[in-house]
């Protein structure tokens, strides 16, 4: 039967299973014309462990509960392995009893504790209690062993080069001390049978050989050393043998006297160190009992059967042909990945650093001595997914390629990875689930890059959880629509607009911008908003940069007195301000605020340097076009300095350039062909490097590496995060009526969670407080003030009028800063005033156990120098500039602009998301 490769799969029956199957052809297809070698048996293989796999991710929630964190995706269980909560707090109990009576436990308890913790052990590892012993840990008691070594002179310790490195350490120390010598046998990552590796140890014996330290499972490699058969083949040559099974009894059966290896201490009494995890072990061995039904042996079984298919589908990704066969790995596995670009060194490398940087996935990768050059590790444990391994082959995919610059031949494509991600998720169960970062594969993806680039094909659905590396395919995907000039008909946009100001932009430029783009948006702002050009005091400096042949090379030299110049601006506005030190004691009112605005004077309408030093950074930034090897870090790092400092004058120089360089070099890398083969005309270029400026200054900040979701809405995409509600400057006092309106409507409520509009936020750098930077609210001070007064009078009940000293110390403990504190008070009073009703039901509704232990809620993403910002003064509206939303914004001065004095642009369209 011939099957065109591009057939969309067909649904063959109603079941999960089928439907799934449904797919197995076309993948099958998918990964053959990538990789020639690849098997049909082998396909078949991959899809018939990935059923079993898949399916048993819907028993996650019955796996126990572990304290990962949820916006990382954990794959290092084998380097190091995360507690169970019930484990964790049985430490405590036993940790808790100790301090309480250190002279009773150590006295009286320890013994028969300990001993009924080596019993239980014994009995899970099948182990002679009498020749047990517990000890700090498996590096501990290696070098416990190997330290009391007493070797003739010229005698030899055998190993492997699969051993473990600090246990290496160990052996050279001991040798170099006996004048002994370390022997290695060599057993390469690939082997066909565990008779290859009996072999390879058995054939460096030798006549001086006195002791062996052999891995039961190396960490290195992860392969199943057929340890019984070395022991009994050594024990034969009077050879005693020291087994290194720390991995060993977390993901296979261990029966100790049947492996009989040789050695025997007594380690009962180690001082009065905490022993407490040692204490922990009855609990442990309990759960790992209990934890899924059938036991351990289940659990053990169930994470073989999903490193099995994991490893499976990264190799056919890869073309790498499977190391071992599958009885030879538990629930690690070691695949070799290409030779990379350049050098590599010994231990741990960037490639991981890559990994964790821009996707959150924490998985070792590190170097080999022989070939393979590196090797990427799996360890599964219950808290894993396929899916998270499926998520792993997109990203590790994608870093190779960036590494490489161009799709190896024998790279799986993308698309089926996608499709069977897209069809496993929505119908397990026979529902529509949306698991994290899954959406994404409701976009294509693009010829040209080796992952999701997310070009629309349909409605934009969210993105749920999604990593780093959807939010940087977004970026370029963004870049690409103004490269082609269809950016009309695309949502650029990353940030709200302000009240008229997009259609008076639109206006004011020529058919060939758009009101989202980055270089019509500055420009627009420099030429119409005299508020938002450059200090008075900067005009001599500017004048002289702008006399340069290049000012991307001639900025450095002036930055640092730009520095200074804005310090002195700064000084100058707080000191027109008149505002108080905030005392000791917070103020319970809003008396003494300081709320005048004192702008600084800015440059003449009519010479605008603003504008003339943005047109010439655009042009000599791209004078050579996007070829142009002038695009190195130092000359980046100077355009986007020069962007920040057009945008924000007085603070845009306080930002991160390294890391917003970083960003933006690595945007462009995967572009930068494309980008040239367009032959893009010379303001296609400007407009592609000025949207660079953006997107990488967006992407710089750590909140966006943590988004919790993706929302489109018209024109624009909203990032949300979840912060921290107790660090959040505010500029502003909270509207009391309205807060009274939300605290009802919580009241009234009947939902399980309580869901939140996200509010507004933007990064800002306060000028008098110990802040560097700082989540300032943009939009939302009435939400945040309701959930930090639920959640006070959850913990502290309604207070008295008089007991102002509980709010105060609630303030100062949760670190909340004085406009908060006056805030609460004012709300407190006015419920005192005139809702006595509402003060009755929070002193008894039930609803209030949601806000107990909040300290997250969502928000959405922005750049306050990337819109504008009214306020009320005396003469009217005026915009302000965005040095004053970092002022007002400090806890160091009793300054706040009182409620509703600011009017800011505002999303289109919102998704509420829950409080947690």
């Amino acid at each position: 039967m011939t099957i065109p490769l591009d057939t969309d799969p067909i649904v063959l029956a109603e079941k999960p299973t089928d439907y799934v199957r449904a797919h197995a052809v076309n993948i099958g297809f998918e990964i053959g014309r990538y990789n020639a070698t690849t098997s049909i048996l082998e396909i078949s293989q991959v899809l018939g462990s990935l059923l079993t796999a898949l399916f048993d991710t819907t028993m996650a929630n019955r796996y126990g509960d572990w304290q990962i964190q949820p916006d990382i995706l954990y794959l290092d269980n084998g380097a190091f392995g995360a507690c169970p909560i019930p484990v964790s707090e049985k430490q405590r109990q036993i940790q808790q009893r100790i301090e309480e009576n250190p002279h009773a436990f150590f006295e009286r308890s320890y013994i028969s504790a300990w001993q009924t913790s080596r019993e239980a052990l014994a009995g899970f590892l099948n182990a002679d209690p009498a020749g047990l012993v517990l000890l700090q840990g498996a590096t501990y008691g290696m070098n416990a062993v190997i330290q009391s070594l007493d070797l003739n002179r010229d005698g030899e310790i055998l190993t492997t080069n699969h051993a473990y490195s600090s246990v290496c350490l160990t052996l050279e120390h001991v040798a170099k001390r006996n004048n002994a010598r370390v022997v290695i046998a060599d057993i390469p990552i690939s082997v066909a049978t565990p008779d290859d590796i009996l072999q390879a140890v058995l054939n460096r014996v030798t006549p001086r050989t006195r002791f062996a330290v052999i891995d039961h499972i190396p960490s290195r490699s992860g392969l199943v050393f057929p340890i019984k058969r070395i022991v009994s083949a050594l024990d034969s040559l009077n050879i005693d043998t020291l087994v290194d099974g720390a991995h060993a009894p977390g993901m296979i059966s261990v029966d100790l006297k049947d492996i009989n290896a040789a050695l025997e201490h007594n380690f009962t009494w180690q001082g009065t160190n905490d022993q407490s995890a040692m204490m922990c072990l009855p609990s442990a061995i309990e759960f790992l009992n209990d934890v899924v039904p059938g036991g351990y042996k289940a659990l053990t079984r169930k994470n073989h059967e999903l490193a099995v298919p994991a490893r499976r589908i990264i190799c056919s990704a890869l073309g790498t042909p499977v190391p071992c066969p599958d009885d030879m790995i538990g629930a690690m596995a070691t695949i070799p990945l290409p030779d990379s670009v350049g050098i590599e060194k010994e231990g741990m490398l960037q490639i991981q650093q890559t990994l964790w940087r821009e996707h959150g996935i924490a998985i070792p990768v590190y170097s080999w001595l022989s070939y393979p050059s590196r090797v990427i590790r799996l360890s599964v444990q219950a808290y894993n997914t396929f899916e998270q391994y499926l998520r792993l082959t997109y990203c590790l995919n994608s870093v190779l390629y960036s590494e490489t610059s161009r799709i190896p031949k024998t790279f799986v494509n993308p698309r089926s990875i996608q499709s069977l991600l897209w069809t496993c998720t929505h119908r397990v169960d026979d529902k529509d689930v949306l698991t994290p970062s899954l959406a994404a594969c409701s976009h294509e993806s693009d010829h040209r890059s080796n992952g999701v680039t997310c070009l629309p094909r349909g409605p934009h659905e969210g993105i749920v959880n999604p990593s780093p590396r959807i939010l940087f395919r977004l970026a370029q995907a963004r870049i690409r629509s103004i490269a082609k000039q269809q950016f009309a008909s695309y949502p650029v946009a990353l940030y709200p607009t302000a009240g008229e100001a997009e259609t008076q932009f639109s206006l004011a430029n020529t058919p060939k911008l758009h009101a989202n783009m980055e270089i019509s948006r500055v420009t627009y702002m420099l030429s119409c908003v005299d508020r938002r050009r450059i200090p008075q005091m900067s005009f001599p400096i500017i004048a002289r940069l702008l006399q340069a042949d290049d000012v991307i090379e001639r900025w450095p030299s002036i930055a640092r007195i730009l520095r200074n110049q804005a310090q002195t601006s700064t000084r100058t506005i707080v000191f027109g301000m008149n505002a108080s030190s905030t005392p000791a004691e917070f103020p319970t009112n809003d008396q003494g605020f300081a709320s005048q605005v004192v702008p600084y004077a800015t440059e003449s309408k009519e010479q605008n340097l603003s504008l003339r030093l943005w047109v010439h950074a655009l042009g000599d930034f791209t004078q050579k076009g996007m070829a142009s090897s002038n695009w190195s870090p130092t000359r980046v790092e100077a355009f986007l300095q020069i962007h920040a400092f057009l945008k924000d004058p007085v603070c845009g120089l306080r930002k991160d350039s390294k890391a917003q360089s970083h960003h933006f070099l690595s945007l462009l890398s995967d572009l930068k062909l494309e980008l040239n083969d367009r032959k893009l005309m010379t303001e296609i270029c400007q407009a592609v490097a000025a949207q660079l400026a953006l997107e990488s200054s967006f992407m710089a900040h750590s909140e966006v590496q943590n988004a919790a979701y993706v929302h489109f809405s018209g024109n624009q995409q909203l990032v949300y995060s979840y912060v921290d509600v107790d660090i959040l400057g505010r500029s502003e006092f909270a509207s009391l009526g309205v807060v009274v309106e939300m605290i009802q409507g919580v009241l009234d409520s009947g939902d399980k969670e309580h869901s939140l509009a996200p509010v507004a936020i933007a990064y800002s750098y306060p000028i008098c407080s110990s802040h560097e930077s700082r989540e300032v609210i943009v939009d939302g001070n009435n939400r945040v003030t309701s959930i930090i007064l639920l959640r006070f009078i959850s913990i502290h009940g309604v207070p008295d009028a008089e007991n102002v000293e509980t709010l105060r110390n609630y303030c100062r403990d949760y670190g909340l800063g004085q406009v908060c504190f006056v805030d609460l008070c004012a709300v407190l009073q006015l419920l005192r005033d005139s809702h006595a009703d509402i003060l009755e039901r929070l002193r008894i509704s039930e609803r209030l156990s949601l806000f107990r232990r909040v300290t997250q809620i969502p928000a959405l993403i922005t750049e306050e120098s990337s819109f504008l910002t009214t306020t009320i003064v005396d003469k009217g509206e005026e915009v302000l500039q965005p040095v004053h939303q970092n002022i007002f914004a400090t806890d160091d001065l009793l300054v706040a602009f009182p409620a509703k004095m600011q009017r800011h642009g505002r999303a289109k369209g919102f998704k509420a998301l829950p409080i947690r």
